[in-house]
Formats: structure tokens, C-alpha cells, sequence
């Protein structure tokens, strides 16, 4: 055997691989249950493999040889065909595979009267070479035809089927395929030469060969062959992709052969141009939209019961939107979604303005001089009361029930302008205008049906923007409102101790001390006026950075100011450092305002008690009064209410900030009451301990510290 020639070997290496595969597969027949068309196709093509082996001893089988060939491609082309039937049987429209299959069974039929010519069993004679040469012209192209049309079924059955079913099929396809892309090179070189390449035609057996075992792990793996298959428009586009380009390959062939058998002494140079020209073109077609959205209408108008596959349309829209390309505005991509669907190269969008008018918003790929403002004229009941989709082509041509409607001025000054595809969320809220498709179309009600859908939807985005955009202001106004009224309580306090200040001008303007004292308020006011437009003016997250430090100094500093309100308030603090990790001014204005709300609460000459002390980890705050109190009901509905206050004066905000700023300190805040007999508020914090950051310690508490005791006014 090793001393065959290489091509001998090649011969009948399809034999070997086919005839060990038809083996398995009729030998493991219960076991694995194989498709009966497979068991033939597997067996012609040993069969086939078997002549071509002997071919060289009996040259009489060569004639033998291309019917075998024939039966061998028309069982594969059968296999595929049976397992695409079912969903011919469940489809009720006409189905471009199985109008192919029956054009195959005519071209088999014409090649099976060529080989049997060839046999001369009708006594067919051909006399003179040019009738020869033009038989062997239309063998070649019957192979053609039937290598490219078992590649688009393999192709088409393996995009068809689902996801889950691909993995089986895989391997088949493979194998298969391989078959009917070797015939199309092999044929179609044979027929642009007028004779097959020696060498191709040589290992034409070995490539053979080489996809039994492709097809042997596909029967191994399916268990039964049946497959959910799906013919979605994607696959039947591509085949029919498929389709065109190997039929055009063949005309390039017959062509180029053409010219070079009938161009004389340019026929070479004319042959070369025309295969250069031609491919060429074939490329640009390719890559032209305005190509691509042809073969889409053209496909749905005569391969499909519907139109549009559904599934996919609407996954592409919802991507293509929620798409996060950089400087795309959401109005770019609802326009570009649109148009996609419809193969509109661009389109404005106009959305309804405060005043009811149609305000433009944006444009994507549509330079026009149409007007900012849109005026629908008489076409405004059909788009807003009714939600039409407006085809202004239809009304240009006098078509479609328009009635007495006309084309508004900008339609009729830019004929670019094709459909108003109305936006409708709950109410009108705009409206696209799409630019003229890349291929001619007329709409249907599928078209129609799906553009309203896709409308409502775009407008639902559209509308979801905008009000999150009205939110995102009510809430910045929200946030500056809630600032506005804390600072008018800090106000509040700072003009009841300028008035008071103010009316003791008269009884001690003249004594030096309350001169001192006055102009220490007035700068403290100023400085506390100027830190509240400041705090106006913040983001309302912006927070100081936390610091370390003695709040002895803190709480001496609010008894100081507000002792002057009310001569009865104490202060009691430990001789040791009291170190929290707080904000100063936070904590200052916390505990300003319960310290006001103490004095509000109490008569004159009643004490009210500032204090500080450690327990354990922790470091208690306390300010407590013999006012008159407050009830649990109160102080479990209303006193951390906003703007529930129970002074005729107060703005209900005191105790809720002075709660809020303890919380982003990291602290809390307690309150215990009684009516009749006061209240106290606690504002406990987490001991630092350590080091203090800042220096913000007075001179007097150091004096304190320095003395050991316990400090107690009166």
C-alpha cells in the first residue's frame, strides 16, 4: 500500500473513512438510532470514494464515477433538507430553503441526463468540440450550483437552530460544509479554465476523507433529529448572502471565460479587467447600507411572513439606548434607535415645550433648514389626537387616507424629510422626524403597528429623563430650602441677642465694660452672620474634617454668651480634659440651640445646668432645666418634627438640627421630660482620648486643669 503513488492513496482514503463510518453507524443502529438519509449519504460517498480509487484501473468508471458523484451530493442535499422540513411544515408561508431544495431536484435531474449522455444510454452524440466544450461548461455549472446551495442549507440549519441544539450540529456542519467549499473552489476554478486543477482534484479525496470523523462525533452526539429550529431573519439574510455571492461567482466564471474564448487577442487582458471589475463591485455591495437595506425589504417582502424579527428588533433597540457612548445625549441614541429600524440614514427629534409648542431638541445626521419651532399644520390632529405615523411621501404622491390633510411648509422645503413617528407617554410629548430610507420603501400596518410600540417606548425614556431631571432640581431646592430655614433659626437667635443688646444700650451705653462687651457681640454676630451665607452657599453633603480636641472650651464659650440671656444658667465641668473627635462649630451650634430651647423653656431666675462628664468610654454633654417640660407624646411625634413648634415665634427646627449634627459627628442624642417638671438633653460621643489636635483650649480651662477642681458658677 505504501508503495501507491500519493494520489491513489488520496482516491481512496474516501472509501476507507465513509465505508468505516457506514459501518458504525448501521452496526450501533439501536444504539445511537442514526438519520436513515445519513446512513445513505455516508454510503454513496463510500461508494463514490471506491470508483474514484478504481478509476485509474477501469478508465470505463470515470462515466460511472460523476453519476455516483451525483447521487453522492443529491443524498447529502436530501439529509439537510429533512431536517429543515419541520419547519417548513409549521411555517405557512413560502420558504426560500425549501424552494431551493425543489430547484435542486431539477438540477439533479439535469446533471443525472449529462452523466447518462456521457454513457450514451439515450445514444446521445456529440459531434464537434464546441457542443463538447459547452457540455462540459454545464457540468461544471450544474456542481456549482449544487456545492453553493448545500453550503447555504448547512448554513441555514446551523444559524436556525437554538442555542442549546448548536453544539451537536457543530461538528456536521463542519464536515459537511467542508464538502461543498472544496466543490465550489474546485468547480468554480474548473469552470473559469474550462478544466479541473490536477492538484485539487488530487486531494479532493484525503479533504474528503478528513471529515468523516467530524461527522462521526455529530452522530454520536444527537439522540434524536429533530431540532428546535427557528429560520429568524438574520439566517435567512445570510444564506440568501450566501446564495448570491456563489451565484455570482458562477457569472464571474462564465464570464471571464466568455471573453477570454471570444476577446480574441485581448481576450486575457479583458478576462483580468472584467474579474478585477467585477469584484470589485461585489466588495462595494458588501459594504453599502443603502445594499444592505434592499435585501432587508426585499426578504421581507418575499421570503417572510412577517416582516421583522421581533425579538431582535427589540433587544437592538433597548442596547443601542442604553448604550453609554461618550457625548451621546439620550435624544441621539432614541433617534438613532428609530431610525435603525427603518434604514433612515438620520432625523430630528422635537419635544413639546411649556407653551404646547414643538421645540426642537436634538438632530442626528440631518443638516436642515427646517425651522426650531415645527409647525404641523394640518397634520396635527392626525399626529397628536389620533398617533399616527406620517408618511410624507404617501401625501407628496397623493397616497394613503390623509384626507384633506396637506404637506406642512417645511415638508415641502425639504424633501429629505420622510416619517413623523409620534412620541406618546400617557399624552403627546414629541415627535421624531426620520430622513428618506436608503432603500425605497413603502410602510404596512407591520410597519406602522411596530414604529407606534417603539414610540411609546422611546417616549417612556424620554419622559423618565425628564422627570428625573425635575426631581434632581426639587431635590437641590429641597436641600437649598432646608439650609435656608436652618440659617433663618440661627438668625432668629442672633437678632434676639442683638435686641437684647440693643436695649441695654440705654441704661449702660456709657459704662466702658458693656462698651467691651458690646463690641465683643457685635464681631461674634458678624463672624456668625458671615459663616451662615458661607454655609448657604456649601454643597449640601459638604462636611468639615472631624478634629480632636478638649470641648471644655466649647461649652464655656455657649454658657458665656448665653449667661447674658439668663443670669441662672451653670455650668459644671470635670478638672480632667474632655477630648471628642467632633466639628467645633457643629457642636457649638448643637449645643446653642438646646441651650436656647432650655431658656425658652424656663422662667427667669430658674437654673438651667450646662455639664460635662466621662463615663466609662464615653463623654456625656447635658443640658437640662426645670422648665415646663414636655409629654412622651410630644416628644415622640413632634420635637425632631421639622417646623413643628410649640412657640408662637419658633421655626420647630432646633432640636432636629441640633439632632442631625450630633448624628454626623457620630454621637447621639437623648431627651428625657416631664411635664411640670423639665427637661434634659444628652448628647453623647465616643472618648478620643490621645493626643489633642488643636490648641483651641482657653486660657481658663488650662487655669482649671492646673488647679485640679471642679468649676461650678453661679
Amino acid at each position: 500500500m505504501f508503495g501507491l503513488p500519493i494520489a491513489q492513496l488520496s482516491y481512496a482514503a474516501p472509501a476507507i473513512g465513509f465505508g468505516a463510518l457506514s459501518l458504525f453507524l448501521v452496526f450501533n443502529w439501536k444504539r445511537i438510532a442514526p438519520h436513515p438519509l445519513l446512513v445513505v449519504a455516508c454510503l454513496l460517498t463510500a461508494m463514490w470514494g471506491g470508483l474514484l480509487s478504481a478509476q485509474a484501473g477501469q478508465p470505463i468508471l470515470g462515466n460511472l464515477l460523476s453519476v455516483s458523484e451525483t447521487l453522492k451530493s443529491a443524498a447529502w442535499v436530501l439529509f439537510l433538507s429533512s431536517l429543515l422540513f419541520q419547519f417548513w411544515r409549521q411555517n405557512n408561508s413560502l420558504n426560500y430553503t425549501f424552494v431551493l431544495s425543489m430547484a435542486m431536484a431539477l438540477v439533479f435531474t439535469l446533471q443525472m441526463f449529462i452523466d447518462l449522455g456521457a454513457l450514451q444510454v439515450f445514444d446521445i452524440r456529440l459531434e464537434g468540440a464546441a457542443l463538447q466544450t459547452l457540455l462540459v461548461q454545464a457540468y461544471l455549472f450544474g456542481r456549482l450550483v449544487v456545492a453553493i446551495t448545500g453550503l447555504a442549507l448547512i448554513e441555514n440549519l446551523y444559524r436556525s437552530t437554538e442555542r442549546g441544539e448548536k453544539w451537536k450540529l457543530r461538528p456536521l456542519g463542519l464536515g459537511v460544509g467542508s464538502l461543498f467549499a472544496y466543490d465550489i473552489v474546485l468547480y468554480a476554478e474548473g469552470l473559469l479554465f474550462t478544466s479541473l486543477d490536477a492538484d485539487l482534484f488530487a486531494a479532493r479525496g484525503f479533504i474528503t476523507a478528513m471529515t468523516a470523523p467530524l461527522i462521526y462525533i455529530s452522530a454520536k452526539r444527537i439522540n434524536r433529529w429533530t431540532f428546535d429550529v427557528i429560520l429568524t431573519r438574520r439566517a435567512v439574510f445570510h444564506s440568501l448572502s450566501l446564495l448570491i455571492v456563489g451565484f455570482y461567482l458562477i457569472f464571474m466564471a462564465v464570464a471571464g471565460w466568455a471573453l477570454a474564448q471570444f476577446g480574441g487577442s485581448w481576450g486575457p487582458v479583458l478576462q483580468i479587467a472584467f474579474l478585477c471589475a467585477a469584484g470589485g463591485f461585489i466588495l462595494y455591495l458588501f459594504v453599502s447600507d443603502g445594499a444592505r437595506a434592499w435585501a432587508r425589504v426585499s426578504l421581507a417582502k418575499y421570503f417572510r411572513r412577517y416582516k421583522y424579527d421581533y425579538r431582535e428588533v427589540w433587544i437592538r433597540f433597548i442596547r443601542r439606548i442604553d448604550s453609554k457612548e461618550a457625548g451621546e445625549t439620550l435624544e441621539k441614541r432614541v433617534i438613532d434607535g428609530v431610525c435603525e429600524i427603518v434604514d433612515s440614514h438620520g432625523g430630528r427629534l422635537y419635544l413639546c415645550g411649556p407653551d404646547g409648542t414643538l421645540d426642537f431638541a436634538e438632530g442626528s445626521n440631518f443638516r436642515s433648514d427646517m425651522p426650531t419651532v415645527l409647525d404641523m399644520g394640518s397634520l396635527s390632529s392626525l399626529l397628536i389626537d389620533q398617533g399616527w405615523i406620517i408618511d410624507l411621501n404617501d401625501i407628496r404622491e397623493g397616497r394613503g387616507e390623509y384626507g384633506e390633510a396637506v404637506l406642512p411648509n417645511w415638508a415641502e422645503e425639504e424633501p429629505q424629510a420622510w416619517l413623523i413617528i409620534p412620541l406618546i407617554k400617557d399624552r403627546f410629548i414629541g415627535c421624531i422626524i426620520t430622513r428618506q430610507s436608503r432603500a425605497a420603501r413603502t410602510l404596512d400596518w407591520e410597519d406602522h403597528d411596530l414604529l407606534k410600540t417603539i414610540g411609546m417606548q422611546a417616549a417612556s425614556y424620554l419622559a423618565e429623563q425628564k422627570s428625573q431631571a425635575a426631581l434632581s432640581e426639587a431635590e437641590q431646592f429641597d436641600a437649598f430650602n432646608r439650609r435656608f430655614a436652618f440659617i433663618m433659626h440661627d438668625l432668629k437667635n442672633l437678632v434676639s441677642q442683638l435686641s437684647l443688646l440693643s436695649r441695654n444700650v440705654e441704661r449702660h451705653g456709657s459704662d466702658p465694660e458693656f462698651q467691651r462687651d458690646m463690641a465683643e457681640t457685635l464681631d461674634s454676630a458678624v463672624g456668625k452672620i458671615n459663616a451662615l451665607l458661607a454655609r448657604l452657599h456649601q454643597a449640601p453633603d459638604a462636611q468639615q474634617p472631624l478634629q480632636t480636641m478638649d470641648v471644655r472650651a466649647i461649652l464655656e464659650k455657649v454658657a458665656r454668651t448665653k449667661r447674658k440671656a439668663h443670669a441662672a444658667l451653670e455650668l459644671s465641668l470635670p478638672s480632667t480634659a474632655l477630648t471628642l473627635k467632633i466639628d467645633p462649630e457643629r457642636l457649638e451650634q448643637a449645643l446653642t440651640h438646646l441651650t436656647q430651647n432650655a431658656i425658652d423653656a424656663s422662667e427667669d431666675g430658674k437654673s438651667i445646668s450646662l455639664s460635662g462628664r466621662e463615663e466609662g468610654s464615653e463623654i456625656h454633654i447635658e443640658i437640662a432645666d426645670n422648665g415646663s417640660g414636655m409629654s412622651a407624646d410630644f416628644i415622640q411625634k413632634q420635637l425632631f418634627k421639622p417646623f413643628s413648634s410649640t412657640k408662637e415665634a419658633g421655626f420647630g427646627i432646633g432640636a432636629y438640627e441640633a439632632r442631625e449634627l450630633t448624628n454626623a459627628m457620630g454621637g447621639r442624642l437623648s431627651v428625657s421630660s416631664e411635664v411640670g417638671k423639665g427637661t434634659s438633653f444628652v448628647l453623647s460621643f465616643t472618648s478620643a482620648g490621645g493626643d489633642i489636635d488643636s490648641d483651641d483650649t482657653s486660657a481658663a480651662t488650662e487655669e482649671q486643669q492646673s488647679r485640679g477642681v471642679q468649676v461650678s458658677h453661679g
